[in-house]
């Protein structure tokens, strides 16, 4: 029967059950830097600001052909482009994608990120949109919050209404716009109304689709929050469309695993039984996670080797000061059943990737990106191939240019090539030394801003004991106690106000220490804000 699945997410036993690991032989790579890149829209008077999943195309339209990717955010969707996925460059003349900023919650067309792109050979494009409507940013005289970030910060999130939409590009994907006035561009919503200061519900983050052998294209919508209270779980919501340009088309799972859930606006009567999709778990233990990046695998070595892959969120728990980034296989040959079938989680660990962040450590939107997905598909040469290849939904096992990217705590874009192996990967080295007592001297090295790199030297003794050490008069490293008795390093310059670049964390391993740590800094957030500040040091030794 079409639409029929397994119900429920099973775990598979496999004979190969490859690892992904981050490449030994690269470093980070900075793909978009917030206050380098940024481009100030005159909408919110603000930069770019990565918030959701960076997605990638190429716009065959274009002579040559041209590679775009985005990383959607609310206010004004500017892509890097350039001739493959390797060398981009952000530009600020093009808007790919804006919010429609209505004020009521019937249009379900407020704050919109383009969260999900498809590019068809024939130029058409589609993408689906996640809506928030988020009256807490209305001033405080408005009929659906009464509590206002204008006159209180801590109202942040405190109404919300999430739903999806559907928006269509004509030119490849140069240019979105919804695919209907609103509110007849609605994919997916609650099936009630808005209720004045209601909590956070509704459909959120939104997975790439990708096509089942029969036509129809399949991917999953997270339904946040309390959603429960309009009697829908919180959880994974599948989804099915055989036309990507309809919103109409577009259906749920239901408990039996068919796709029968349809949704509608509930402000248009009625709505009982609509929109109830059966909902998947997405805790800790779950096989797909919030944010779901779904690849297909080619190029796979002899054997029973899976066929996709499903990135997920990322966890600290029992992982490095880096955190990790969840991953699951599945080995069915027919997207249709894979999207429900996957095996227990695995993590990529990502080593260093907490020198680019601050000191809360925010991995946020993890996707896999292979640079040579285009020629995957055109080397494979059918017509689903190569739209498959030129939406970047391959993952070549052998591929030299597969790469993790995630979204730091700063808003910026970094990447790391990985490697897809058989056999464990190495596990990480473990944490350096502290440095011997009565060291006098330390070299900095691997800071980004160039300034802090250098040999520090004992120059005072502070009130509390703690060494203090000097490179010149405007740089420092220091012994500082939070408020709360938290002791922590800084490199900046001493008793001056926004100077600290780079500081150690105030949990972990190093929290307390008597002399400045080895490893594990991260970067602060200095007054100045046009100061280049990633990475933090490569590490902090004691050099006598």
């Amino acid at each position: 029967m079409i639409g029929a699945l397994v119900c429920g997410v099973t775990a598979l036993a496999l004979s190969v059950s490859p690892y992904i690991a981050l490449d030994a032989g690269s470093d980070w790579e900075v793909v978009y830097m917030d206050e380098v890149d940024g481009c100030l829209d005159p909408w919110t008077l603000r930069r770019d600001g990565p918030d959701s999943m960076p997605v990638a195309w190429i716009n065959r339209q274009k002579t040559p052909p041209e590679v775009n990717l985005i990383f959607a955010t609310s206010a004004g969707i500017h892509p890097s482009v350039g001739p493959d996925l390797n060398t981009l460059t952000h530009t600020c003349d093009r808007v790919v994608f804006n919010s429609t900023f209505d004020v009521t919650p019937a249009s379900y067309a407020n704050n919109q990120w383009l969260q999900n792109v498809r590019v068809l050979q024939n130029g058409s494009a589609f993408g689906l949109v996640h809506n928030e409507f988020k009256p807490e940013l209305f001033d405080s005289n408005n009929p659906y919050c009464n509590c206002s970030v204008a006159s209180n910060r801590s109202c942040v999130n405190h109404c919300e209404m999430w739903s999806t939409g559907l928006a269509v590009s004509h030119d490849g994907g140069d240019h979105f716009a919804l695919v209907a006035p609103p509110p007849h561009h609605l994919v997916a919503a609650l099936p009630v109304e808005f209720q004045v200061d209601q909590p956070l519900a509704g459909y959120g983050a939104i997975s790439p689709l990708l096509p089942g052998s029969d036509g129809a294209y399949y991917g999953l919508i997270n339904v946040a929050g309390n959603s429960a209270a309009a009697g829908v779980p919180t959880g994974n919501c599948l989804i099915r469309t055989p036309d990507l340009g309809d919103p109409t088309a577009y259906r749920g799972r239901d408990g039996d695993g068919l796709f029968t859930v349809m949704w509608r606006s509930p402000y248009d009567g009625p709505n009982e039984g609509w929109g109830q999709c059966a909902t998947t778990a997405t805790n800790s233990s779950a096989h797909i996670a919030v944010h779901a990046c779904f690849r297909e695998i080619v190029g796979t070595p002899t054997g029973d080797w899976p066929t996709f892959v499903a990135l997920g969120d990322t966890s600290w728990v029992g992982h490095g000061p880096s955190g990790a980034v969840q991953y699951s296989w599945s080995h069915e040959p027919e997207w249709e059943r894979a999207i429900s079938n996957w095996t227990k989680p695995q993590y990529i660990e990502l080593t260093g990737a907490s020198r680019w962040m601050g000191d809360r450590i925010d991995v946020l939107y993890p996707v896999l990106l292979d640079a040579s997905s285009p020629d995957l598909g055109q080397s494979i040469n059918t017509a689903r191939a190569i739209e498959q290849g030129d939406n970047f939904a391959f993952v070549g096992v052998e591929s030299p240019d597969l790469y993790v990217y995630i979204v730091t705590s700063f808003r910026n874009i970094i990447r790391h090539r990985v490697k897809v192996s058989a056999t464990p990967p190495t596990p990480p080295s473990p944490p350096s030394p502290p440095a011997p007592m009565g060291c006098t001297a330390f070299r900095v090295v691997g800071a980004g801003n160039a300034g802090f790199n250098g040999v520090y030297n004992l120059s005072n003794v502070d009130s509390t004991g703690s060494p203090q050490f000097q490179k010149d008069d405007t740089h420092q490293l220091y012994r500082l106690v939070e408020p709360g008795g938290l002791a922590v390093w800084h490199l900046g310059h001493w008793n001056v106000g926004g100077s600290v670049l780079y500081t150690t964390p105030i949990t972990g391993t190093w929290v307390n220490a008597s002399l400045p740590p080895p490893e594990d800094w991260r970067c602060a957030q200095p007054s100045n804000q046009s100061l280049i500040v990633q990475p933090a040091p490569l590490s902090v030794l004691c050099c006598e």
